[in-house]
């Protein structure tokens, strides 16, 4: 979903975090649910991802600018 929802921003050219939809509603289980803590690393992870290329791509394009 994280990779439809990055390709689906970036032909109106855009950036967009994907957020998971997952109902934590007890904290406490949540954090011992060794699935979910390994999908929501894994969005952090993409997020990093987009948010280094998009950094990356403004400074790119404010060092071609000058």
């Amino acid at each position: 979903m994280a990779t439809l929802t990055e390709e689906s921003a970036n032909m109106k050219g855009k950036t967009q975090l994907y957020i998971p939809d997952e109902h934590i509603t007890d904290p406490d289980a949540a954090k011992n649910d060794k699935e979910l803590v390994q999908r929501l690393e894994s969005t952090v992870i993409y997020w990093t991802r987009q948010i280094k290329e998009v950094v990356s791509n403004q400074e790119t394009q404010t060092t071609s600018e000058n």
